[in-house]
C-alpha cells in the first residue's frame, strides 16, 4: 500500500548505463550544479597591467568551492554594498545570475535543488543522450566552462538489478586557486537487501549463508 503524504511518479522510459545500471529519476537523469566566481580589480601594482582583474578571493579555495557555499557568500558580501561583481572580462555584473554570452540565458542563482543545497546554479542534464549533449552544448558556446564558473558537481543516480542496489553518484570539478584542475568521484551504494549479493543462483546461496553466520552471530 501507499503510505501517507507520498507521492507514485510513473516512468515510462529509462537511461541504461553500462549492461546492468539503469537510470531511475523521471524528467533528468543528471544534474548538474556550478558555482560561477566574481572577479575583482587588481590592486597589486606589478602584475595587474596584465591581469587588471583576479578572481575574488571568496572563490580562492585550496579544494575548490564544489563543497563550499562560495556563490552564496558572494551574494551576501556584495549585498552588503561591501565590493562589486564582475566576469572574466571586467564587465560588472549582477552577482545573482550570470547571462550566456551566446544565448543571453539567465542563469540563476538559487539554493533548493543544487548539491547539497549549498547555493549555485542547478541545470538538469534531461533524460536522453541528445538533450544532454544539447545542454554542454549551450553551456559550452556561453562560455562558462571557460572562464566563469569554478566548480561543476555532476549528480545521478542509478539502480542495478542484479546486485538489488542503488548508487548515488557525484563528480566534482574545482578551479583550485592555482587554476589546477581537480576532480573527485563519491558513490554512495544503497542496498535493498543488505545481505544481498546479487539475484543469481550463487548470489541466493551465498546469501542464504551470510543470514545464517549473521544470526550466529
Amino acid at each position: 500500500p501507499q503510505l501517507a503524504n507520498t507521492q507514485v511518479q510513473t516512468i515510462d522510459k529509462i537511461v541504461r548505463t553500462r549492461e546492468y545500471n539503469v537510470g531511475v529519476m523521471p524528467n533528468n537523469h543528471v544534474r548538474l550544479t556550478f558555482q560561477v566566481a566574481c572577479f575583482q580589480k587588481n590592486q597589486g601594482e606589478r602584475w595587474k597591467r596584465g591581469y587588471p582583474f583576479i578572481l575574488d578571493s571568496v572563490f580562492q579555495m585550496n579544494d575548490g568551492c564544489s563543497q563550499r557555499p562560495c556563490m552564496r557568500s558572494m551574494i551576501e558580501t556584495s549585498e552588503g554594498g561591501e565590493k562589486d561583481c564582475f566576469n572574466s572580462r571586467g564587465e560588472k555584473r549582477d552577482v545573482n545570475f550570470i547571462e550566456g554570452d551566446w544565448s543571453e540565458i539567465k542563469y540563476a542563482f538559487s539554493e533548493k535543488g543544487t548539491f547539497k543545497n549549498l547555493g549555485g546554479i542547478a541545470v538538469g542534464l534531461g533524460d536522453t543522450k541528445y538533450e544532454a549533449d544539447k545542454v554542454i552544448e549551450y553551456l559550452l558556446q556561453d562560455q562558462l566552462f571557460q572562464s566563469n564558473a569554478v566548480s561543476f558537481v555532476f549528480e545521478f543516480v542509478t539502480y542495478n538489478g542484479n546486485l538489488d542496489l542503488f548508487s548515488y553518484t557525484s563528480v566534482m570539478f574545482d578551479v583550485a586557486k592555482t587554476g589546477k584542475l581537480n576532480r573527485k568521484v563519491i558513490t554512495a551504494v544503497f542496498p535493498l537487501d543488505v545481505f544481498s549479493v546479487g539475484n543469481d543462483k550463487k548470489g541466493r546461496r551465498e546469501q542464504t549463508g551470510n543470514k545464517a553466520l549473521f544470526g550466529l552471530y
